[in-house]
């Protein structure tokens, strides 16, 4: 009976390491692809959509969240809207306001908006958005979500929020 030849024990921890570095590069790979992807739909529905005219100091995930409300709601989408929700509400409220907010403001978040940002953007944010063809405005409360901000910048979305009286301007 013939026996395989052992590596050395330096050569056979080195190529352990290069199995377990070749695994760890593998989840980072698909890491990145996930973030590709969105980045492809983040450039792709930029390129379609009239630019969001901004007034105040967004952070960069504030504002990224605040285009991509207008732009769902633009397009219909409640389902995409709600994926953008906080987890201030439930995912059914969510859905509901998310919904309602869709039917009132679709043909408002279509056409030219101005995003007026209130305050540092470094974990929460007051956002009036003005709504150009239709003359309507929306006051998003927009933060960090999760625990230490994980989730990333998120939308609050209230399915049985109070009727908002016209917005103040930003002190």
């Amino acid at each position: 009976m013939r026996r395989a030849a052992a590596l050395p024990a330096p050569l056979a921890v080195l190529a352990v390491l290069g199995l377990l570095g070749g695994a760890g590069l593998t989840g980072c790979a698909a890491e990145a692809g996930a973030e590709a992807g969105a980045g492809v739909r983040y450039s792709a529905d930029y390129a379609k959509h009239e630019p969001l005219r901004v007034e105040g100091y967004p952070s960069a995930g504030s504002l990224k969240v605040v285009q991509e409300v207008v732009w769902r709601t633009g397009d219909g989408e409640a389902g995409a809207l709600a994926a953008l929700g906080s987890s201030d509400s439930s995912a059914g409220e969510r859905e509901r306001a998310a919904t309602r907010w869709v039917a009132e403001y679709r043909r408002g978040a279509g056409g030219p908006v101005t995003a007026s940002f209130c305050g540092p953007g470094d974990e929460r944010q007051v956002v009036t958005l003005r709504f150009g063809a239709t003359g309507q405005t929306k006051v998003l409360h927009v933060g960090l979500d999760g625990p230490g901000g994980d989730s990333g910048w998120r939308v609050r979305l209230l399915a049985d929020e109070a009727p908002e009286s016209p917005p103040a301007a930003c002190p």
